[in-house]
């Protein structure tokens, strides 16, 4: 049994092999196959692709698991398939492709004993043919040695330049022509079919007769013998091929309706087949497109949740483990998921038991919290507040505050340092101590705490306004109140409490101060909160004159710039700080009540610090 390998495509490509059976191994390890590619060049195979393997009548081509895949007749085969006589095979849909065709031979039969003793009388033949040769060119010698001083030099180029072509001419017919020829011959049984017979032997003989003119580089000789050869061989494979055509003929007329059956019944299970296969096709398609979208899904899940992390907020969390949970129902296998879910179902934990958490930040945070006292009064035209004695009170707030920035920035509510703008009363009566000339002034006081209790830190020019946001006045209204002995109507318009209230003041001198962060974006409903604000008096103080810190705990209950909280606050409260449980600013007190609260979220103002 026998293998013969024509590469059409490849580092090979031109080149032919003959390789025994039964087991014949394919791949780019030298060491391991029979039938071994160039390792760096045919990429495309792998290191044991596959192998060819004589069984019985039959021979079988399998794939070795390979990486590209293994093509016969441009069919991609899986595992062990039948290996039809004559075929093309290609390892990688791009890699090289190699025309196979095969004998089985067990020894020579009685056909084969007959050819080779015609064989061996041919060769005896032609040594006394040699023999013959040998005198004649004794005497062809000497005749030339009479002509040789009249054309040695034309005759010797000539004759150099015709013998380098004829060996290039027999070089390709034994090499290219005559493989081909012979494997397709040997390939379609020739050497065995009884009408072949006759071109096979001849073929066989030209093929003795030309490697023996080789010997004796007789090139013209071994040129005919060689080309004698391959005509041989062509014949013998289409006299062996219209053989086997002739009998399938034969038995397809033979079986007459059997065959006509069996065609049908192909016919019809081809159909079923390919139905078979359109469906599987189908329902993989199904699998990918579910699969594509359950990989899709969980990526956004994924992404979505990365703005989650380190929430404090129980309906959010509640929400990102609810939509793991899904995710992972459909993808069960995706470790990211289940580290996630781990994750967030902690983090919801710790959320709906924020309440240490919480207490935690807002004790943090005392030293950054500040109170804040305004006295806004009028004095003279004219005077100093060190040159006269007269000076009229307006309005006196106490509101709180905190540090936003290392180098003493403050953020509070411009309620709390422009008391008189917001109260109707002491707006009217402004208006009318300038209408009599006198000029409005202010005078701020930024308390910090010191072992709890606030006291007046800094004052006077130290403390200063250095951002108000554009005023926001409501609708006209008349006002009495009394003035120069007399009941008087005002109209005024009061500012409101809305995203326009908030004042930065600035610590002249003070760095490296600790501050609170801000929160990013706008905070969503149901995080948890503290509310902070300074007041005088309450438990905890000695004194009704000491100011403290206070803090009520609550959540956000409608999201947005303006946050309505679900947590109670006071009126000195106002400009204080709503932080979460991670220690950072979700909002500025605006407004005060007894069971709800409103704030503004930190995007109002983060932009003024930066």
């Amino acid at each position: 049994m026998k293998l013969t390998v024509v590469h059409l495509e490849g580092s090979k490509q031109g080149q032919t092999e003959h390789l025994p059976g039964p087991v014949i191994a394919i791949g780019r390890d030298p060491a391991s196959n029979q039938l071994a590619f160039d390792p760096f060049k045919d990429l495309d195979v792998s290191t044991n692709h596959a192998s060819v393997t004589f069984q019985g009548d039959q021979v079988m081509l399998q794939d070795l698991g390979s990486r590209n895949g293994t093509f016969l007749n441009g069919v991609k085969v899986a595992g062990a398939v039948p290996l039809p006589n004559d075929s093309v095979v290609q390892f990688g849909e791009k890699g090289p492709k190699v025309k196979l065709t095969y004998i089985f031979h067990s020894g020579p039969g009685k056909k084969t004993q007959m050819i080779q003793d015609l064989s061996d009388k041919l060769a005896g033949a032609e040594e006394e043919k040699k023999k013959s040769k040998s005198r004649n060119v004794l005497l062809a010698t000497c005749f030339f040695f009479l002509l040789l001083f009249g054309g040695l030099g034309v005759f010797l180029y000539s004759s150099s330049a015709k013998k380098k072509a004829l060996k290039a001419e027999v070089e390709a017919l034994k090499t290219d022509e005559l493989p081909r020829a012979r494997a397709k011959a040997e390939g379609m049984g020739a050497a065995g079919e009884a009408t072949a017979k006759g071109d096979w032997e001849a073929a066989v003989a030209a093929v003795t007769a030309a490697e023996a003119a080789e010997q004796d580089e007789a090139w013209d000789q071994a040129k005919a013998q060689y080309a004698l050869a391959v005509k041989k061989f062509d014949a013998a494979g289409e006299a062996a091929t219209l053989a086997q055509l002739t009998a399938l003929r034969s038995q397809a007329t033979a079986a007459g309706k059997m065959a006509e059956d069996a065609a049908k019944k192909r016919e019809e299970d081809q159909k079923n087949a390919e139905e078979a296969l359109r469906k599987a096709k189908e329902e993989e398609e199904r699998r990918l497109a579910e699969l594509i979208r359950r990989l899709s899904d969980a990526a956004k899940i994924k992404e979505n949740l990365r703005a989650l992390e380190g929430s404090t907020n129980p309906d959010e969390l509640k929400g990102a483990v609810d939509a793991l949970q899904k995710a992972l129902a459909e993808n069960p296998d995706d470790p990211a998921l289940k580290e996630q879910l781990e994750k967030f179902q902690a983090q919801l934990q710790r959320a709906e038991n924020v309440g240490e958490d919480l207490t935690k930040a807002a004790s943090e945070a005392k030293a950054k919290v500040v109170g804040i006292r305004a006295r806004v009064f009028a004095i003279p035209a004219g005077q100093r507040v060190d040159t006269t004695k007269i000076r009229i009170p307006i309005a006196d707030s106490h509101g709180t505050g905190f540090f936003a920035s290392a180098s003493g920035h403050i953020v509070t509510a411009k309620e709390v340092v422009e008391p008189h703008n917001f109260d109707p009363a002491a707006l009217a009566l402004q208006t009318k101590l300038r209408e009599k000339g006198m000029q409005v002034l202010t005078d701020l006081e930024v308390m910090t705490a010191t072992a709890g209790i606030y006291t007046t830190t800094y004052t006077g020019a130290r403390v200063a306004v250095v951002r108000r946001f554009n005023d926001s006045v409501g609708a006209e209204a008349p006002v009495t109140i009394p003035f120069d002995n007399a009941q008087v109507e005002v109209k005024v318009r009061p500012h409101r409490r809305d995203e326009s209230d908030v004042v930065i003041l600035k610590v002249d001198g003070l760095t490296d101060q600790p501050y609170l962060q801000l929160g990013q974006g706008e905070p969503a409903a149901g995080l948890p909160l503290v509310v902070l604000g300074t007041q005088q008096g309450g438990d905890g103080l000695e004194s009704s004159d000491q100011v403290g810190l206070f803090l009520f705990q609550g959540k956000v209950v409608a999201a947005g710039k303006r946050m309505e909280l679900d947590a109670p606050s006071f009126r000195s409260w106002i400009g204080g700080p709503v932080i979460d449980a991670n220690g950072k600013v979700v909002g500025l007190l605006v407004a005060e009540g007894t069971d709800k609260s409103k704030a503004l979220a930190p995007s109002v103002f983060k932009a003024e610090l930066d």
